[in-house]
Order: structure tokens, then sequence, then C-alpha cells
């Protein structure tokens, strides 16, 4: 909701008018200054509001996107706003609309002298990313609302967060309690400011929550936090999102302060993170991370404390999420004087704890209790738990089993300096860690290209600012544009933020960087691929989204390399990315992805070494109305010789939305996957989705191996279909698929998660024994159980 003044909108029109909607535009054109003396506050607002040449109607931006769903997500080509070099001072809120991109050169500082009021506000921020900024002061310092439009995306890198009176990056959503408990349609988000404008432009947020009683995180977003700082703020972050991926950060909290120092929920994975609290004495409450709702898991993470401060609070309560919640340490470094690893509220405990490996800098005074709990359960709490949080209550569903409710390892723990023990009613839940359980990947993907210099070629003013202009053909310029960089060798290509159509292939060869100062939305033709890499090349694509195509990139020859960062795919007819599919031409590409969306049934299909996604929100879309709907596919295929290791996904399928041929075809049968794997396949912390329908997992067929760690893999029937086969793998060697750490939900009649075999007249058997299902904690609505690694048939 907006309200604005007859003289604002005359002010935002102007400044429209005469602003290239897809430019990257320069805060200093609109009158900033960057002395740290001067407020800036209304040019950067006016920054803001030229990134929408349509000015503003009836209280609304006129956007230049395309709506994309029925729901309202709108996504589409959007400009920059820069910050060059300086201090910028404000006294107020600067807010922003839609999809946007916000970058600094570094030394790049936005100063808000105002302690009581937020700097960057992302109103409807379906996507947005910040890039070499540093924030100081003020309340909250960026904060994004997304409305719980799915696959919404916020990607921060090389920025710092200082002196925040609140928490300085936010993005979180909540919705107004209807009453009676009932939950409402996402669309109900409710966002957390009224924008009102004064008369000259500026911006007022008016708390739009005070008074109100809300209820549930909505916020289906993925969230990317890579490489910043966050020091001295009230809390670093307050994130709750489906995937959440923080790494390289380091989080120093100021020496007082109450309750955690920054909190995370839903889906969490956190990489190389330091926590600091300074201080020798601190509040009863304080600690550094507090999490609950979903999963989390540690890697490499560091927690360090002159007092005595607890490393995570674990808010979970067991199954009250719809898909269970866990918590994973795994390499931790903790020194936080005696203070526990875990401190754990009264009635909270996650399904899964999972602590493997711990080093500390210097040995703990006595021996460390790890877990402190405000009340240890008793074995009627865990009854109780049981029936109040199952999700069988008040559905259709049974309970869960009470034996399947807790899993809990303990591996690599020194012995002599910490104290693991747990209450003896959840003791009973130990089970065995696999010695080989803790793999590691190799190789990790880069997130910054690995070449720099060579020729640097702007693309002009090819494409077009609205998604209308369909009669625009772009295909020979990019095409002399790409020409242009082979010939240089090494190249940095930078597109302009619009449209873009091609109607043929358009080859890239050499060293090339292809980057957009905001994001470019290229749109190809079903027949044929958008881009054609030529065999031997090195290609960086950045803030690029495909849309339609046979193919958005097609990986052509032996060998190559391809980076994909902040990238996106939509509506491609077949799969999205190809290597390697020639008989003969080997697993010799190198493919790597960081953040973005995947919007698509059917992502890659060929044979790459390695094939490395780290962040992404991969969504199986519907084929398009106007193309046959397929009785079956598969989103991945891995072929013979490939390496695929994908970590930090949130899948999504909704191939059975909106799909007239299921709605007419009650009991309509297909066989839909998200992977097929000839290879080798590692997958980490995935979210085997299935709120529309689930697919089965992963086909490991004879001679691959597949490798599934911290991942969760839930199922529901959309009502329309006969219940999907859940197998997990069909295969004919008992020891090429393990599973560890994983939890499974059924909401249908096959079990989530078993290894079958297939025979010679095409019917599944399952495999009892050998599976090497590690630490898992499994829903069955058949009264399936799991224990000590090993899947059994129990009586109904």
């Amino acid at each position: 909701m907006m309200k604005f003044s007859v003289a604002a909108l005359a002010l935002l029109v102007s400044v429209s008018a005469s602003a290239a909607g897809h430019a990257s535009l320069n805060v200093r054109d609109f009158g900033a200054v960057g002395d740290g003396v001067h407020d800036d506050t209304l040019a950067i607002q006016k920054a803001a509001d030229a990134l929408y040449p349509g000015g503003i109607k009836d209280g609304r931006y006129v956007r230049t996107v395309r709506l994309r769903h029925v729901d309202g997500i709108s996504d589409g080509a959007n400009g920059e706003v820069f910050f060059p070099k300086g201090v910028y001072r404000v006294t107020g809120p600067v807010a922003f609309e839609n999809s946007v991109n916000v970058r600094g050169e570094p030394g790049a500082v936005i100063r808000n002298v105002a302690k009581d009021k937020p700097t960057f506000y992302f109103s409807n921020g379906y996507r947005v990313r910040l890039d070499d900024l540093a924030f100081e002061g003020g309340s909250t310092q960026v904060r994004q609302w997304a409305r719980n439009l799915t696959d919404a995306s916020l990607f921060v890198s090389r920025c710092s967060f200082t002196g925040s009176s609140g928490a300085a990056l936010v993005s979180v959503g909540f919705c107004e309690n209807p009453g009676g408990g009932k939950n409402v349609d996402s669309r109900s988000s409710l966002a957390p400011y009224v924008i009102e404008r004064e008369g000259d432009g500026r911006v007022r947020l008016l708390d739009n929550h005070a008074g109100k009683e809300l209820s549930w995180f909505w916020n289906s977003t993925l969230i990317i936090v890579e490489n910043c700082r966050f020091t001295d703020n009230a809390m670093a972050f307050q994130l709750a999102a489906d995937g959440i991926n923080i790494r390289n950060c380091i989080v120093r909290a100021p020496a007082s302060g109450k309750g955690p120092a920054a909190q995370a929920k839903t889906s969490v994975r956190m990489e190389d993170v330091r926590f600091e609290i300074p201080g020798k004495t601190v509040h009863p409450t304080r600690c550094a991370l507090a999490c609950g709702g979903g999963q989390m898991v540690l890697t490499d993470c560091a927690f360090v404390s002159d007092a005595d401060v607890p490393a995570v609070e674990s808010r979970d309560h067991a199954c009250s999420s719809v898909v269970s919640s866990s918590l994973r340490f795994i390499d931790t470094t903790l020194a936080n004087g005696n203070a526990p690893l875990v401190r754990f509220p009264e009635e909270c405990m996650p399904n899964m704890l999972v602590v493997d490996g711990l080093r500390a800098p210097s040995r703990p005074s006595g021996r460390k209790r790890l877990f402190s709990f405000a009340r240890e359960p008793s074995k009627d709490d865990l009854v109780r738990w049981q029936r109040e949080n199952s999700k069988g209550k008040g559905s259709v569903l049974p309970p869960m089993p009470v034996e399947c409710f807790f899993g809990i390892s303990l591996a690599n723990v020194d012995d002599a300096a910490y104290d693991a023990a747990l209450p003896a009613s959840l003791a009973q839940y130990l089970r065995p860690v696999p010695a080989d359980a803790r793999l590691r990947q190799k190789e990790r993907v880069t997130y910054d290209f690995p070449f720099a210099g060579g020729a640097r070629i702007s693309g002009g003013e090819m494409g077009s600012a609205s998604y209308a202009d369909k009669d625009r053909d772009d295909t020979a310029r990019l095409e002399a544009l790409f020409a242009k960089a082979a010939k240089a060798g090494v190249a940095e290509v930078t597109l302009p933020a619009g449209w873009l159509r091609v109607s043929s292939p358009v080859t890239v060869r050499g060293k090339v960087a292809v980057r957009v100062r905001g994001r470019a939305i290229v749109v190809g033709k079903d027949d044929v691929p958008i881009f054609r890499i030529a065999e031997g090349s090195e290609v960086l694509f950045e803030n690029v989204m495909f849309n339609f195509g046979a193919n958005a990139v097609s990986c052509d020859g032996k060998k190559g390399k391809v980076w994909f960062r902040n990238c996106f795919f939509y509506d491609q007819l077949h799969a999205s990315v190809t290597a390697g599919l020639k008989r003969g031409d080997g697993p010799g590409w190198r493919i790597e992805m960081n953040g973005g969306c995947v919007d698509t049934a059917r992502f890659f299909s060929g044979a790459a070494k390695p094939f490395l996604i780290d962040g992404i929100w991969l969504t199986t879309a519907p084929d398009r109305p106007w193309k046959r709907h397929r009785a079956s596919y598969v989103c991945i295929e891995n072929f013979e010789g490939g390496v695929m290791a994908v970590q930090s996904v949130c899948g999504v399928p909704r191939y059975f939305e909106n799909a007239e041929v299921f709605r007419k075809t009650p009991g309509k049968v297909g066989d839909y996957r998200w992977f097929d794997n000839y290879g080798n396949l590692e997958v980490r912390h995935f979210r085997f989705g299935g709120e529309r329908c689930g697919l089965t997992p992963i086909y490991n067929h004879p001679g691959a191996t597949a490798y599934v760690e911290g991942s969760i893999s839930y199922h529901k029937n959309n009502g329309h279909l006969r219940p999907l086969r859940a197998a997990a793998a069909l295969s004919s060697d008992k020891d090429d698929v393990r599973f560890v750490d994983v939890i499974g939900f059924n909401f249908m009649d096959d079990p989530s998660f078993y290894v079958a075999e297939q025979g010679e007249d095409g019917s599944y058997r399952e495999r009892l024994q050998g599976n090497h299902v590690f630490n898992c904690c499994p829903y069955n609505s058949d009264g399936r159980v799991c224990t000590a690694g090993v899947w059994y048939n129990t009586p109904k």
C-alpha cells in the first residue's frame, strides 16, 4: 500500500521519463554527493524510482516486467543503482520496488544517521542483489519483503553491516492471523511497512504490523549471503526462508546485548562462518545463533566468546514444521568457555541432532557439557510431543510412530574434553555413524571468475526495456559482439539490462565473462538453443535470465568450462543445459552454478566432470500450455562418466500445477523424478519437495553410485494423480547407494526412502538389507520404520 502526493507523482514521472529503465543508474547523476556531510536520501530515492520508466500510476510503479504466474509473481529485466566510492549520508529510508540490483564501488558507504529508521527497504523484492556496499547505523539496514512469492531470491555479496540498532539484514514474512488458527494464502503475506511519500518524494515507512495478530514466517525465498562482515549490530541477521546459504562470513557481536547475535530458520546451511562475542559478562539469554522450525547444517563454523555464551539455541519443536527439523554440526570450532554447544529451551528438541567433529583452540576447563536443557524431557514428554506435533494430527494421515521421531548421532568428539550425555529419554535414539559418512566434496564452486583482464566490450543499445517488443531480433548484434570477444581471446562482455531476443543460436568461444549491470533476459526460439559454447571455451554468465529456447546453453564438443552465477532458467522446451551428449564425447566439461533459480521441468542432460551446484531454487515448472504435457520426465540426467556434486538446493515440484491434462484426466499415471543417475552423484542438503505432488528423488541405474547426506524428502498426492512411486533408487548393486542423516516424509501410500530393484518384467522389488541408510527419520503412512540404519517392515 502506497500513498503519494501530487507533487511527488509529478517529480517521479519527470525523473522516470528522462531515465533509461534498463540502465545502470549512478546516484551521483541524481544529486548524491557522497561526502558524508550532505543529506543524500532524496537523491538515492530518485535513482531508485528512475528504475521504472513508466513512473507511478494509481499509487503503483508501472512495471516493465512480465507477470509470470497467476499468483502475481513478477519477473523481468531490471536495472541497477550504482554507488561510486564515497560516504552517502541518509536521514531516513529508501524504498525500492520489485526486482533490483544495487552495487557499490569498493569504498561505498551508506551511513544512516537516524538510529531508529530503516535504511533500504525492498518492497515486493522478488529479485534483489547487493554487492560491495558498506552499511552503517540506522535500525534495519536491509529488509526484503517478497510476499512469499515462489522462488524469490536475495543475493548479498562482499557487503558489511555495522552498528544497526535492530537486525541489520532481514528477510522474513508474516501473515495476519484471520482467527481460528487457520493459515491463509501466501498472497495475504503482510507487508512490514505502509509506504508514504512526502511532497518532495521522500519515503516514510509506517509500521504495518503494530497491533495485529501475526502468524507464520511466509518466505519462499532463496537467500545467499557470502563474503560479508557483520559488526556491532543489535542482531546481525534475521532470516527465515526455504533456502538460506551463508558462507565465508564473520559475525562480531557487541559486548552488550540480549538474545541471539543472529537468527536463521526454516532451511539453513552455513559454511565457514565465524561468530565472535567479546566481553567477560553477558546477558543470560545471550547466544551466538538461534535456529528453529526446519533444517540447519553448520560446516566448518567457529563460535568464539570471552564469556560463557552458548553457540546455538535450538528452538526446534520435533516435527512441528512441514518437513520436521534437524540440527547438524560438522567440523565445528568451539571456543566459548564452559558454555554448551547447544542450549535447548523448554519443550524444544529437533527430530535429528548430529555432531560430527569438534575442534577447540584450547581445551575447556573441566569436562564441558555439550548440551543443556531448560528442562530435560521425560519419556512422557516425548510421547506427548509425538501426539501433539505429528503431521498426522488433524489430518487424514496417521500419527508418526514415536520410534521414528528422533535420530541422534555423535562422532569424532573428544570424550575427555566433552560430556555429550543426553537425557535418558533421548539416549535410546542414539544411532551409529558409518565410518565413511564424513565424505567431503573435493572441489567446491569457485565463486569468482578464475581469470581477469582482457578486452572490455559493451553490448551498447541492443535489447529493449519492454517485454512487449517482440518483433525485435538481436541475433546479429549478439553474434557480432561475441565474435569481437573471441578475437580478443580474453574479454568481459557487458550486456544491457533489458530484453534481448534471438532467432538462432549465438556461439560463444574463448575466455569470456558475460555480465549484466542489473539483469538481462535473453529470449530464444523453441527449435534451437539460445547459446552454443564452443569446445575448449571458458565462459561465465552472471545475472542472465534464459527464457524459452530448446536449450538455454548447449556445451558443444568434448571439453570446456561454464560458470553460472546468479542466473535464472525459465521454460526451456528441452534440458536447459546440455553437455557431452554425443557418443564418445565423454565427461570433459566442467560446469559450476552459484545462486539463481531454475523454473523448468528438465534442467540438465549430459555428462560433466564435475557439475557443481551450490545454492539454487529448483522448480519443475509445468509444460507450456501450448505444448503436449509429458507422461513422464526427469529433471536432471547425469550420464555415464558424469560427476555431480549438488548441495543447498530447494526443490519444489510444480509440474502438475495448472495443468489441464491432469485436471481433466484424474488417475493419469506418469513416472516423474528429480535425478536419473548413470554416473557418480553426491547430494547434500537437498529438499526433495512435494507440495504439488512429489517426484521420485533418484533413479540410480546399474553401475552408478549415489551418496545422499543431510537431505529431506516428502511427497504429496495432488488429488488428481494416482500415487506416484517414491523409490529412492533402483539398482543391481547393493553398495552403490548410501543415505546418511536423511529425513524422509511420505504423504502418500508408497514408502519415501527405500532401495528397489527393477525386474525384467518392469516390476519393482524392495531390497530390505544392505541399504546403507543411516540416521534417517522416516515417516510413512504404512508404518514402515527405520532403526540402526536398516529398513524393515512392521505390522500395521
